[in-house]
């Protein structure tokens, strides 16, 4: 593959992903594949299956990011039925490359899992931290202040949403403040790791 192919490529599944969920029409279940009827500036209209297709023969050809791709569409359930295992095991295999936004995902699979596997999702979050990924400072916070498969560390959770307030993440400032409010009036419940 080119490495203009390569680079426009994830910006097609970007495009079908935003405009899949823009859609009244797309709406992405666990019973079957999401199409879409999106025009796009008057080309063709996108075949969220066909995009689909296309991304998992391209990650059969070993290529990591169409395996990324195929990834986050198995997540979301876009032109297929949503496949959290399947998609765990992909983030896994890209997670092993070095890609960090991978490494991000499969932590958030393992603290997300029935049986949440602490270790091997503070593992994987450290490792996309070190590289900037804002979410996994984030997801490193809510895994200390739960203790979701480790003990619970208020002090590591507040210094990980600390950096992750740094590196200018959404729900961070949210967290303190509430983990301050906490402090105070010990009503507040952690929300749920952030969603891929």
């Amino acid at each position: 593959m080119s490495l203009h192919a390569r680079r426009a490529f994830p910006f097609f599944i970007s495009l079908a992903l935003l405009s899949g969920c823009a859609a009244d029409s797309a709406t992405p279940t666990d019973s079957g594949p999401v199409t879409t009827g999106v025009d796009v500036a008057g080309e063709k209209q996108l075949d969220l299956v066909g995009l689909f297709e296309k991304a998992k023969a391209l990650a059969e050809t070993g290529s990591v990011e169409a395996k990324m791709q195929l990834a986050v569409l198995y997540n979301k359930g876009v032109g297929t039925p949503v496949n959290h295992e399947r998609a765990c095991e992909l983030f896994r295999e890209v997670a092993e490359t070095g890609l960090a936004e991978a490494q991000a995902a499969i932590g958030i699979c393992l603290m997300s899992d029935k049986t949440p596997d602490g270790k091997a999702a503070e593992h994987w979050l450290q490792l996309a931290a070190a590289q900037g990924v804002a979410g996994a400072h984030f997801n490193l916070a809510l895994l200390y202040l739960r203790g979701t498969g480790i003990e619970a560390n208020r002090t590591k959770g507040t210094r990980w949403a600390r950096s992750a307030v740094a590196l200018k993440h959404d729900e961070a400032q949210r967290l303190l403040e509430a983990l301050d409010a906490n402090a105070r009036d010990h009503w507040y419940v952690l929300p749920a790791p952030e969603d891929l």
